[in-house]
């Protein structure tokens, strides 16, 4: 068989191949020294990379401070601190100490990415490994309220783009497809939900960064108070001294709640008003309390402030919303009073006018207000006379009353003044004078009444003074004496004891009593008329100094013959019983005897002062009675007078030697 050569095709086709076999085998060898240069050069990035970091952790005040910011230090400052040798280029010539340097970019509140640039023989780092950082602020939070979350990129290049996917409950919630980026962006969360943004920046070399937010929680939802049931150890809107515990049972429902920190908080108004406006919950999450456990149980508060109290309890979330509570309104009133009663009359002292007592209270007014009860003293028993809520009260009524009055709050928490005296007297004092008269061994043997005569030898004036109310004040005739008090008078003559009795109340009571004594006998005498042969008649004068004549006997007739002789006798007594005795002799004849006694004989009578008288004998009398004088001895004619006046008269006889009265009646 004849071989044949190859055509020209078939030559053109080995030549191609060849060739190609040729170039792929230069540009093998060639990727392979550029693989190995890239190599070396990663490797050298990778120290100086590492360098930088150990710098910026000894020097972390030079770290950059805001997310997306970047910072460097120069492979100079690296290498003149020792944190890295020399660095060589792929060729072993040094690189540029100047211009190669480690970048720090801060990513997160405290993750920092670090990268590295070589300059050395041409090679210069790519700058590829520093994609944009997303930002979000706030890049988590919880509230019960709208959340404004801000996206902001940072890049050391220009950004371009943006875009972000919202999820809620981990579903989809919005979306931002891919657009130019000029400002920070806003993104608003509205509804409840547990939220998570993913953001994407993409700068003009077409580096992408890629960023997750934390979580965002909006709960506007609050607890349900309807779950609290409130419990009081005391009966509403009534005044009470003690404090108000209220218990709080929470159901089982309130376990269920999702998110709460199971955080309460109680609080009460004083004197509550609907209408006045609520504490912000600002104010009140000072003062909350924290159950220890994971779900709401019993708990208690007391109340133990004075007032109209109303408590009330206010459950709330982390996230602050809230639901409140209002308790029945209780009553509290521990006011302890200091008390006082006054009057318009200091205590025990007496007067005439009716005294007004007067209740101080300190404090002078408490919430549940005072009802005053005025007590007196009846039989050892204080009892109430009146019960008020006004702090006077009047004593009208005489006499001594001992009062104090018990103060009660509406609470019923009591306090009780001291005592006090009040004196009411409008009764003067009684003066009480007791009389006795005897001899002076004994004055108390007989009554005695005041103005009276007596011949007793004394007399006893015993006063005795009383008062119903107060003390007394005694005189007798302007000198002090004791209210029981004795005076013994024995003198002759009259005197008057004036007594004066003053009370407390300055009532006043006077007695007078006066003392009258006669010891001396009372006097008598005689004048008689005699008159025909038979009968004679004859008249007794009585005299007292001092008490006055009671009883002197008065005129008197007897009848007698001519040899009959008699005696009258007459007892004289004056007014304080003394008495004395007058006697007269009655007889016929001419020769009696004359002593002190009065004589009567015939028809005439004659008062004889001498021892002997004799018959007086008269004729030729005119005119209805005549008295004759006889002034001598054995005259032989008298002067003679009718009725005192002087005329002519018959001659008087004489027969006796001497006499001087002769008296006759016709």
């Amino acid at each position: 068989m004849a071989k044949k050569g190859f055509t020209m095709i078939e030559l053109l086709a080995v030549i191609v191949i060849v060739g190609l076999l040729s170039t792929i085998g230069v540009m093998s060898v060639r990727n392979v020294l550029e693989t190995s240069k890239k190599a070396y050069y990663k490797e050298q990035e990778d120290m100086l990379a590492l360098a930088g970091k150990t710098y910026y952790s000894d020097y972390r005040s030079k770290l950059p401070k805001e997310i997306g910011d970047v910072g460097q230090v120069s492979l100079k400052t690296l290498t003149d601190e020792d944190y890295i040798d020399e660095v060589k280029g792929y060729k072993k010539t040094a690189c540029d100490i100047n211009n190669s340097y480690v970048k720090v970019q801060k990513q997160t509140t405290e993750e920092y990415s670090y990268s590295a640039f070589l300059k050395c023989d041409g090679y210069n780092t790519q700058r590829e490994n520093m994609p944009p950082v997303v930002q979000f602020t706030p890049n988590e939070k919880t509230s019960n309220q709208t959340v404004v979350v801000t996206m902001k990129i940072k890049d050391d290049e220009e950004v371009a783009k943006y875009s972000y996917i919202v999820y809620r409950n981990g579903a989809v919630y919005s979306q931002k497809t891919t657009t130019a980026y000029k400002k920070a962006i806003t993104i608003k969360l509205e509804s409840d939900g547990k939220y998570t943004i993913v953001g994407t920046g993409i700068d003009n070399r077409g580096l992408s960064g890629q960023k997750e937010s934390g979580t965002y929680v909006i709960d506007k939802t609050g607890p349900d108070c309807n779950q609290v049931v409130i419990v009081s150890d005391h009966t509403k809107e009534k005044w009470t001294i003690d404090d108000i515990k209220l218990t709080f049972t929470f159901r089982s429902a309130a376990s269920g709640w999702e998110w709460y920190t199971n955080k309460y908080k109680f609080d009460y108004d004083k004197e509550p008003d609907p209408d006045a406006p609520k504490v912000s919950l600002e104010q009140e999450l000072g003062r909350y309390y924290k159950q220890s456990n994971n779900r709401l149980s019993v708990t208690q508060k007391t109340i133990k402030e004075t007032g109209k109290r109303r408590g009330k309890i206010i459950l709330f979330d982390e996230l602050g919303n809230t639901c409140e509570k209002y308790t029945d309104v209780y009553y509290i009133d521990k006011t302890v009073p200091k008390v006082k009663l006054t009057g318009s009359v200091k205590s025990n002292k007496a007067t005439q006018d009716n005294v007004k007592l007067t209740v101080t209270t300190d404090p002078v007014n408490t919430p549940s207000g005072y009802t005053f009860y005025f007590e007196e003293k009846i039989d050892g028993v204080w009892t109430v006379v009146k019960k008020k809520k006004k702090k006077t009260y009047t004593v009208q009524e005489e006499g001594v009353h001992l009062m104090r009055v018990r103060v009660q709050t509406g609470a019923k928490k009591e306090v009780i003044s001291d005592t006090y005296t009040v004196k009411i007297d409008r009764t003067p004092p009684v003066i009480k004078i007791t009389m006795k008269k005897g001899d002076s061994g004994s004055c108390n043997s007989k009554k005695y009444t005041s103005d009276t005569w007596s011949n007793a030898d004394c007399v006893n004036v015993t006063s005795k003074v009383t008062d119903n109310v107060g003390k007394i004040t005694t005189t007798l005739n302007g000198d002090k004496i004791e209210n029981k008090y004795t005076k013994t008078y024995s003198s002759e003559g009259t005197v008057t004891y004036k007594y004066k009795a003053v009370d407390e109340a300055k009532n006043k009571s006077t007695e007078t009593v006066t003392v009258k004594l006669d010891h001396k006998k009372p006097s008598c005498s005689f004048s008689s008329v005699s008159s025909g042969a038979s009968k004679l008649s004859y008249t007794v004068s009585c005299s007292d100094k001092l008490s006055g004549v009671s009883s002197c006997g008065g005129k008197s007739s007897n009848s007698f013959n001519t040899s009959a002789t008699s005696t009258q006798t007459y007892t004289v007594v004056d007014n304080a019983g003394n008495q004395n005795t007058c006697k007269i002799k009655v007889s016929y004849g001419r020769k009696s005897v004359c002593g002190t006694e009065s004589y009567v004989t015939g028809s005439y009578n004659c008062h004889c002062v001498t021892t002997y008288c004799y018959n007086c004998v008269a004729a030729g009398v005119s005119g209805s009675k005549m008295q004759c004088n006889t002034t001598g001895v054995n005259p032989s004619r008298d002067h003679c007078g009718l009725d005192s006046t002087t005329e002519s008269c018959s001659t008087c006889y004489n027969y006796g030697t001497r006499y001087k009265q002769c008296y006759y009646k016709s």
